[in-house]
């Protein structure tokens, strides 16, 4: 009873498994019962299969319904391949090959070539394809019309199969696989790992692939075949076909109903219907739709994909310390497409999947991004990521797989890295311009960036000095130079360096100007108090120093303007403003500024009324006249416009007082008191300012008659002297020409004017002098002032200008005489006379490259005489020749010649003869063929 049971319980669970599995598989009415060895689909809809006695099949509908096509073949047909529902091909036993260009409705043969079966056929477009046969692969460039044999010796082929029109892939009974990359071009051997005869192969790029075969034996490989993996399928029985629609997921189906699948490659499940023999499997491109075909005209489709596609992020969900310049990958486990059916194209990744800070609502982070196989998206950021921010990254539900199974709506979150602490040197100004006069300046150390900045300053200059030399933090270095007294300009640099930073190191240039070539700004006023209403005003610049003063003026005011904003010495700047339509004043600074210059930068404050009525500022008179003794005058401040007038009063005189208030409202009286003159006529200014209003501010002034004190007045007797080239000294008399005591101080500006006596002194009514020495000049005329300056004394400074003559010039002169001497043929002497007809000393030396001469000396200094001793000459004449050289004197060097006669006879001209000219032409030879020779025999004479 129990056994009974037992075997119920498990025949219902194997009605049930069965039940399950052929609900994945269904069968379809071929309408035959000869084998079907092969099927091929171009879509979802269109397909042929092919067997035994030449059978072909075609369903236009998926498999509903079969119909026969005429192939006019009876041999078996072992393989087919369509390219498109139009163009396709099929193989067979014996060789026997068929094509056809209209979906089947006519089918040619073709011929292969060879008499073996063809076992299997793969076309990848409308004219190129291959296919095997025994130890033959074949290929065809036009569409089967011809066909290119390989014979590779070896175990029988069984399949073939190209990805793409480079690569491909054939199997061979005993594990064999062959690889091509050139098209079919050359072949070869790649480890397979088994020795089982190998049915099938296929591969789903260029890169993936598996092949199938006898005892269960399944092969599979991610780099094109390099390494090939053995898998287990769990089952013994022959595998027969094989097709992927992904990288990873597949089919294989072989003896007795075996339909095996796997999802990743690695593992496979059986999904075995009946016991009928499966020799080829197909899936449409939509990789849900799929046909295997078998023994007794057995057709099985399958459409049910019900599988979730999932997704790995990289960075993996919650990373941490993610780079700035990470890309975001998402690798789904099956190819993806939009759910319109369309495939998923670059340009659609920034609509479908989303990359945002913080979380699903937080700010949009522009990318662009590709798809690789439908399955790995790149999404890349349009700028670096920020550092220490939390990114989401998510996938809209409009993504699904070919099975139109939605994705679940997955996203990841990841952190990227905290910031580097990178300090950045900044050190202002990047120049400095220093005053010939002894001071300080600043610059300014100061780390912009992050982290912790080590800074030193160093500089090698002599007269410059800096402190302090280094630091952490933020500072301030003093640099504190002496006074340039010379005439020339100076330069140098101080280098800040700080390790690390960036921006480091900063080399900050120093220029001195040379004293007395000093320019100084000035710019008046000071300030400005402009009206409600638009209108302009002007700025004057002024160069109160010396050298060359070069500005340019500067504001930040949108309601203001400036022209021009740069000029050389002086000038005069508008300013250009708008009215004020607001209730409350309004401020700027205009800053001017003059690299070298000293009292550079200036800094201008400007000051506009706000909007309603406008006051005129009036005081009169404009100058009052006030008596050596103390008192007082006064003006009258007016507002001659509207609106409110607020003035304030300032005084540049210490003499003068303002009685009262120093500032106020509307009209008033301003009273200045005057102290006693004891002194010179003497003028102060009092200014009114009122902000705001028109004609602000009003400078008026006190002029106050002189006193009866004593008043010295300087007066230096010659003021030029013109002095000889030597060394002398001359003196200058110093007189007080006024009243009262008289102190004074005198300065040269050159060094070879050296004041000896009178540097300084103190006279009432006598007078003193001033005692320089010159030193001789040497070379071209020069001049120097001395300056003799008297505090408070009427006409100080005054200037000595003295002008030196240029010293003699010394220049020798190498005279040698007479040109040339002659001397007897049986020897004797000459002489030659050496003169300075220059000045200065004259170093003279002698040569001569003639062995029968002698000379004595052979150097000398200034006037000389050189004697030349010949030899006895037994020759024909000849001359010699000797070099006087005086190394910077005029005229040097010098030739003269020794000329001495001979014994032989002279020949008075040069005689040429000839003595025969004679033209030959050889023999035998043509006329037409033979050269001329001329013979000439010449002899030249030549007087010696």
């Amino acid at each position: 009873m129990f056994k009974k049971m037992f075997f119920i319980l498990t025949a219902m669970i194997l009605s049930l498994s069965l039940s399950n599995v052929q609900a994945e598989w269904e069968a379809q009415k071929s309408g035959t019962t000869k084998n079907l060895r092969s099927v091929s689909f171009t879509d979802s809809s269109t397909g042929w299969a092919v067997g035994d006695g030449g059978v072909i099949l075609h369903t236009s509908d998926g498999g509903a319904t079969w119909t026969s096509q005429k192939s006019g073949a009876t041999n078996n047909l072992l393989s087919v391949s369509f390219v498109n529902s139009t163009t396709g091909w099929a193989s067979g036993a014996g060789g026997v090959l068929l094509s056809t260009t209209d979906g089947g409705t006519t089918w040619t043969p073709l011929t292969s070539g060879v008499p073996d079966d063809l076992k299997g056929i793969c076309f990848v477009d409308a004219e190129k394809g291959w296919t095997v046969a025994a130890i033959f692969i074949l290929k065809t460039p036009n569409s089967g019309e011809n066909w290119i044999p390989a014979m590779l010796f070896g175990n029988p082929f069984t399949a073939i199969y190209f990805p793409d029109s480079i690569n491909g892939w054939a199997v061979r009974e005993g594990g064999l696989i062959l690889k091509t990359g050139d098209g079919g071009g050359t072949w070869t051997d790649q480890t397979s790992g088994t020795e089982n005869n190998l049915n099938a192969v296929y591969f789903a790029n260029a890169g993936s692939g598996c092949a199938v075969g006898a005892s269960g034996t399944i092969l599979t490989t991610s780099n094109g075949g390099t390494a090939w993996s053995v898998k287990s399928s769990g089952i013994t029985k022959d595998l027969n076909g094989v097709w992927f629609v992904s990288a990873t997921k597949g089919w294989a189906v072989g003896a007795a109903g075996t339909i095996l699948y796997t999802e990743n490659g690695s593992t496979w499940t059986d999904e075995s219907v009946g016991t009928k023999d499966l020799y080829g499997v197909c899936f449409a491109d939509d990789a849900t739709n799929g046909w295997a075909v078998g023994a007794a005209g057995t057709i099985l489709h399958t459409g049910k994909d019900t599988i979730l596609p999932t997704v790995t992020f990289s960075p993996a969900n919650n990373a941490k310390n993610v780079e700035i310049t990470a890309t975001i990958k998402l690798t789904f486990s099956e190819p993806v497409r939009k759910t319109n059916g369309t495939e998923i194209q670059n340009d659609d990744l920034p609509t479908l999947f989303i990359l945002k800070k913080t979380d699903a609502s937080g700010e949009d982070v522009a990318f662009t991004g590709t798809i690789a196989d439908s399955t790995v998206v790149t999404l890349t950021p349009s700028a670096e990521l920020d550092y220490s921010q939390v990114y989401y990254v998510g996938i809209g539900a409009v993504v699904e797989d070919y099975a139109g199974n939605d994705i679940a709506i997955a996203s990841a979150k990841f952190t990227t890295k905290t910031a580097p602490q990178i300090p950045v040197l900044s050190v202002t100004p990047a120049s400095l311009d220093l005053t010939a006069a002894a001071s300080t300046a600043t610059l300014t150390v100061a780390n912009t960036g992050t982290g912790t900045m080590n800074w030193t300053a160093a500089e090698s200059l002599s007269w410059l000095s800096i402190s302090p030399t280094s630091g952490t933090v933020n500072g301030t270095v003093t640099v504190t130079y002496d006074a340039n007294s010379t005439g020339a300009s100076r330069t140098g640099t101080i280098t800040v360096t700080a390790s690390g930073a960036t921006g480091s190191p900063k080399s900050i240039s120093v220029t001195q100007a040379a004293a007395g070539q000093e320019p100084v700004l000035s710019v008046t006023p000071a300030s400005f108090e402009l009206s409600a209403t638009a209108s302009t005003s002007t700025l004057t610049i002024a160069n109160t120093g010396t050298g060359t003063l070069n500005w340019s003026a500067a504001e930040s005011l949108d309601w203001l303007s400036l022209s021009p904003t740069s000029g050389t010495g002086s000038g005069t700047i508008t300013l250009t403003y708008q009215a004020n339509t607001g209730t409350s004043s309004r401020t700027g600074a205009i800053t001017v500024t003059a690299s070298g210059a000293s009292g550079s930068p200036k800094s201008i404050s400007v000051t506009q009324a706000a909007a309603g009525g406008t006051p005129v500022l009036s005081v009169t008179p404009a100058s009052q006249d006030a008596p050596a003794g103390s008192g007082m005058v006064t003006y009258e401040i007016a507002n001659t416009g509207s609106g409110t007038l607020s003035w304030t009063l300032s005084k540049d005189a210490s003499w003068l007082t303002i009685i009262g208030t120093n500032s106020g409202t509307g009209n008033a009286t301003m009273m200045i008191s005057h102290q006693a003159n004891t002194g010179a006529a003497r003028t102060g200014k009092i200014t009114v300012t009122a902000s705001g209003a028109t004609g602000s501010p009003k400078t008026v002034e006190v002029k106050q008659a002189p006193g009866t004190t004593e008043q010295a007045v300087l007066s230096i007797d010659p003021l030029s002297q013109e002095v000889p080239s030597a060394s002398s000294t001359n003196a200058f008399t110093v007189k007080n020409t006024g009243t009262g005591a008289m102190a004074w101080t005198a300065v040269s500006n050159a060094s070879w004017l050296t004041i000896t006596l009178g540097a300084s002194g103190t006279i009432t009514t006598e007078s003193s002098a001033i005692v320089v020495s010159f030193a001789a000049n040497t070379g071209d005329v020069r001049t120097g002032t001395i300056t003799v300056t008297a505090t408070g004394a009427g006409g100080s400074p005054q200037t000595i200008s003295v002008k030196q003559a240029a010293g003699a010039v010394i220049q020798p002169v190498l005279s040698v005489t007479p040109n040339f001497q002659t001397v007897v043929q049986s020897g004797g002497t000459a002489a030659f006379t050496v003169a300075n007809t220059g000045t200065g000393t004259l170093s003279w030396t002698v040569s001569e490259t003639s062995d029968w001469l002698s000379v004595d000396p052979l150097s000398g200094t200034n006037n000389a005489t050189v004697t030349v001793t010949c030899q006895q000459n037994t020759g024909i004449s000849r001359t010699g020749t000797l070099t006087f050289a005086a190394t910077g004197a005029t005229g040097s060097p010098k030739s003269v010649e020794v000329r001495q006669s001979g014994t032989s006879n002279q020949i008075p001209t040069d005689i040429v003869l000839i003595l025969r000219t004679k033209i030959s032409r050889p023999e035998p030879m043509s006329a037409f063929s033979a050269p001329l020779i001329l013979t000439l025999l010449t002899i030249t004479l030549t007087r010696s």
